[in-house]
């Protein structure tokens, strides 16, 4: 990725909060789904980029945190940095649990649900890829963790995993994966963690036994939303930035 770009993007962070969501042509579309596996209704919500056509075909986030997600306001990020030529269009995906909530939580996110239901229906409903290069996992805290485990149990679903601040996730018991798989994953720094950080070597050190690519940040700063954000700025900008000519 050209530096220039991703320059680009960390100023535009700057100036996100003077740029109104309703100058784009963006949209996020709510459905509902009647789970079969979780014997609940569930929300879907679905970041449909600015000049989204059906005639075009979209790379895919699957976000496990909608609230996170949706509260945090990551549509404008999108939005600024697709309007502006940052990245090219993206689609993104997240999902609640029957009480509005969350999917990441511990009682709710259900890896059958995600991968049998959530994805199906949201590549039966829009014009996204279902190739794996195409499809990415974002996930903050438990929905990192669960995204961590859903990437041993199911390994056709994704090719890159983005995890901000996961917890405990033992993958020492995983066998090998069978598809290149990478992880991007970001911790804050060990003292606000509150628990050893020697577990976290060992996690990344299990990863790689596995077959897996994995790069990771330690930020120096409390986790706030700014920061968050800019990491999540950062990753859009390295996978999705669209080069100077």
């Amino acid at each position: 990725m050209n530096n220039s770009i991703l320059k680009t993007s960390f100023f535009l962070f700057a100036i996100l909060a003077t740029v109104s969501c309703k100058d784009s042509g963006s949209q996020l579309v709510e459905s509902r789904i009647e789970s079969r596996i979780t014997s609940d209704s569930r929300t879907i919500s679905v970041y449909l980029p600015d000049g989204y056509s059906k005639k075009e075909t979209y790379p895919v986030v699957y976000v496990g945190d909608a609230v996170s997600f949706i509260s945090g306001d990551y549509c404008h990020i999108l939005d600024s940095l697709t309007i502006h030529g940052i990245i090219r269009p993206v689609v993104v995906a997240c999902t609640y649990n029957s009480k509005g909530v969350s999917a990441s939580s511990n009682e709710s996110f259900n890896i059958d649900y995600f991968a049998d239901e959530f994805i199906p229906f949201v590549q039966s409903k829009y014009s996204v890829s279902t190739d794996r290069a195409d499809n990415l996992f974002f996930g903050i805290s438990q929905s990192a963790d669960a995204g961590m485990k859903m990437s041993f149990d199911r390994p056709g679903l994704f090719s890159e995993y983005w995890c901000f601040s996961p917890l405990k996730t033992d993958v020492s018991s995983f066998l090998a994966l069978d598809s290149p798989t990478s992880y991007k994953i970001v911790w804050v720094n060990k003292d606000e963690l509150k628990v050893s950080f020697d577990y976290f070597p060992s996690m990344v050190n299990a990863l790689k036994k596995r077959g897996a690519s994995v790069k990771t940040k330690v930020l120096e700063t409390v986790p706030s939303t700014l920061v968050w954000r800019q990491e999540f700025i950062r990753l859009l900008t390295d996978r999705f930035g669209v080069e100077e000519q």
